[in-house]
């Protein structure tokens, strides 16, 4: 996938009388490049329930919320102060769409390959179980 960015104007001449600060320049492309990576590292989820339905953009793991892997993927916990309850998913909501792809129609291991891939790109902390 090809991207293409606005690099911040480079000096358009050099002028021996001015300093060029290429620490600032590239700090600039710097940030540019992160805010562009940050845009893209978001996982879509949408969620239906008797309230209606929430379209969520998680941008950060973790998300706060868990269910079964049975369909329909209805939310069997939201974590209090979590990006789910922030967004307003509610238990019993059923998740119908992630990552732009139908949820109803693929299986419960698709789902969680989905999430597992997609949460690979996002910050924040991870949290391993091993079994010994």
């Amino acid at each position: 996938e090809m991207h293409e960015y606005a690099i911040p104007d480079a000096p358009a001449h050099l002028d021996v009388e001015q300093d060029v600060d290429v620490d600032m320049w590239m700090q600039e492309l710097e940030g540019l490049l992160a805010a562009d990576a940050a845009q893209r590292a978001m996982v879509p989820m949408t969620f239906k329930g008797v309230e209606g339905v929430v379209s969520v953009l998680f941008s950060r793991r973790p998300f706060g919320f868990s269910f079964r892997p049975l369909m329909p993927f209805v939310v069997v916990k939201v974590r209090r102060g979590g990006d789910a309850e922030a967004f307003g998913v509610k238990e019993g909501m059923e998740l119908v769409e992630i990552c732009d792809r139908d949820a109803t129609c693929m299986t419960p291991k698709q789902v969680i390959d989905c999430i597992e891939e997609a949460v690979m790109v996002l910050p924040g902390p991870w949290r391993e179980t091993r079994t010994p």
